[in-house]
């Protein structure tokens, strides 16, 4: 039976012009009238050089598709160019399309964007006879190359005798799926039967076994002399075809579980893995790198300053991990509890977190280090124990505040004489928005989701501005509470990482980075001001403040403290966050084209309980507080 995954025409041409698989499909006869006569199975359609079959807006593929054209054809004039199948313009319009064709009886399969620059042919070097039955087929991987192109006679795959590789661009045409027409001059003489197009490329394997091709061929092999894969072909034919029902039922309900195991395979993400090797293989020192210049051989170890390890231990990465983790080792556990000083201090006990060897800087306290690590190890690694034990500490739930000499004398807090006082990363300044406004999905989880980012960002460094061959060339921003989840969710595409990341010093990911830079810099406040993230966090931070507050201002703009920074406002604060309130309902109750502007900024909708100016300058009340330094800084 012939393959039906990826099927997108079937034409038996059957007495008739119905696609079995679309039999209400728009097909007819071109000049002149319907003419079929025996065909290889049943019926063919007869062209005579003059009449050929319009099948519609069928087989819409471009150069980033792949396909498959199957055709059994009997011609009865092989001179010149004669077209199989067709989706191609007029030479004014530079042929563009694809067409499978037959020139001097030599098979050939043209994808072009303009002829003759923009192109890719290959035409086989054998001719087939004609007033003959053949089977002609072609496959096209969509990479845009011409070794991505096969072609095969009678189920045998053909020499290549002319190649042109020069396609870059689209090949995509309004022009209709045609059989037995190509541009003027190409249209087909004899009869064709079987005309089949598939949306992928067909295997080696599925073409052999293809109806009619070679089973005949095969079985004339005498038995001695058949190699296994011609025994497995005949014995596939037979299963499939011939073997009694209590053999071939079995066998082709076998056949379709098959395919329902690869299409799951299909769905499920693969990673990469390592497997160790049985033997370690002999490595050899490379005598100043060069890889032709072998030295001494080595083992695997671990350096000699550090203590060996343990006779019992397996020299792998399993061994090395244990190792690792052994609670003599005199680094892991300082190293690890110094990295989380770090992310809770802004500075680690040891400054240099990336390096405690010698070019390093030495511990500021070190007996808190070692017992830090002792008790890492004495909990059993537990990092959220570990973790507690710091911020509940007398040290870090001091006041940051301090006075101007103790700042001079002590600038990054290195004595530990005040609590620490930084800004928050790029991810906790996100979320902190999302949460205080309500907008934070708490979903754990799943997939990448991709957040609002710039228009056209990733089109800068795409390979394929189509998207339809790699992954990830075009950005699709996602819709509903894929927007407002996480950070740590954000898809993350290291030659195009999310602007407002960067913004906010977070890693490209190009590299491995062990502490982050800190800056502060005016393009900060514009993200605050004016990313859709923070934009539509202000408006529904607003929300909250009208709906969660009584009636007056300052009821409302404190409860935008109590969300924002978890205290009440000062007095001095009060005041110019109430002027600018009423400057802004000024501007907005005679700019009602600017208030909704600013309110149908992101995907939520705005709330209909409160007049436009009102809850429009309320939005930018709460976006000075998403901006306030406070609300930035931890401490």
């Amino acid at each position: 039976p012939s393959p039906v995954d990826g099927l997108v025409v079937d034409l038996p041409f059957d007495a008739h012009l119905k696609d079995s698989l679309h039999p209400s499909a728009e097909a007819e006869f071109k000049e002149g009238m319907p003419n079929f006569e025996t065909g290889l199975f049943g019926q063919a359609v007869a062209l005579d050089g003059q009449r050929y079959v319009e099948l519609g807006n069928r087989a819409d593929f471009d150069r980033n598709d792949a396909f498959s054209l199957s055709a059994w054809i009997y011609p009865t004039n092989i001179k010149g160019r004669r077209a199989i199948f067709s989706r191609m313009e007029l030479p004014e319009v530079s042929f563009r399309g694809y067409s499978l064709q037959i020139i001097d009886g030599a098979a050939a399969l043209f994808l072009v964007n303009s002829f003759p620059d923009n192109l890719l042919t290959i035409q086989a070097k054998k001719a087939i006879e004609p007033y003959q039955w053949h089977h002609i087929l072609a496959t096209y991987d969509g990479q845009s190359k011409a070794d991505g192109i096969q072609l095969y006679v009678d189920g045998q795959l053909q020499e290549i005798g002319i190649k042109i590789d020069t396609l870059s661009e689209s090949i995509r045409t309004e022009k209709f799926l045609q059989v037995g027409n190509g541009h003027p001059g190409a249209k087909f003489v004899g009869r064709i039967d079987e005309a089949r197009i598939y949306d992928r490329v067909l295997s080696p394997d599925e073409i052999a076994n293809l109806p009619g091709l070679t089973i005949h061929s095969l079985l004339a092999v005498d038995a001695a002399a058949r190699n296994d894969e011609q025994r497995q072909r005949i014995r596939n034919y037979y299963l499939e075809t011939a073997a009694p029902s209590v053999w071939r039922e079995p066998y082709a309900r076998l056949i379709e579980l098959r395919k329902q195991k690869k299409a799951a395979e299909r769905q499920l993400p693969t990673s990469m893995v390592m497997k160790e090797l049985g033997e370690p293989r002999q490595t050899q020192m490379l005598i100043r790198g060069a890889y032709d210049a072998l030295g001494d051989s080595v083992t695997a170890a671990t350096p000699a300053f550090l203590p060996p390890m343990a006779g019992e231990l397996p020299r792998n990465r399993l061994g090395l991990a244990r190792w690792l983790i052994n609670g003599e080792h005199p680094l892991t556990a300082r190293v690890t509890v110094n990295r989380y000083w770090q992310m809770m201090f802004g500075v680690g006990l040891v400054s240099t977190a990336e390096n405690f060897g010698l070019q390093g800087d030495a511990p500021s306290h070190p007996e808190l280090l070692d017992w830090l690590a002792v008790e890492f190890v004495r909990s059993g690694w537990d990092i959220k124990a570990l973790l507690k034990l710091m911020v509940s500490s007398a040290t870090y739930r001091q006041s940051s505040q301090a006075s101007q000499e103790r700042w001079e004398l002590d600038p990054q807090n290195r004595l530990l004489g005040r609590g620490p006082r930084h800004r928050l990363s790029a991810e906790a300044i996100r979320d902190q928005a999302l949460s205080i406004s309500g907008l934070l999905s708490s979903a754990v989880g799943g997939p990448s989701v991709k957040p609002y980012q710039p228009a056209d960002l990733w089109r800068e460094v795409a390979f394929d501005v189509t998207g339809q061959v790699l992954t990830a060339q075009v950005y699709q921003q996602d819709t509903g509470e894929s927007l407002y989840r996480r950070s740590m969710y954000t898809f993350w595409k290291r030659t195009a990482p999310p602007p407002t990341m960067l913004i906010f010093d977070s890693p490209d990911r190009e590299r491995c980075v062990v502490q982050r830079e800190c800056t502060n810099t005016p393009l900060q406040a514009l993200v605050l001001m004016n990313d859709p993230t923070f934009v539509e966090a202000s408006r529904k931070l607003a929300e909250r403040m009208l709906d969660e507050a009584g009636p007056s201002p300052i009821e409302r703009i404190a409860r935008g403290f109590q969300l924002t920074l978890s205290r009440f406002p000062s007095e001095a604060e009060l005041q110019p966050l109430q002027k600018l309130l009423q400057e802004q309902m000024a501007r907005f109750a005679t700019d009602g084209e600017g208030a909704q502007g600013l309110l149908s900024v992101g995907e939520s909708a705005a709330s209909s309980n409160w007049m436009a100016a009102e809850l429009a300058a309320y939005t930018i009340v709460a976006s000075v507080l998403l901006n306030l330094d406070e609300t930035l800084t931890k401490g």
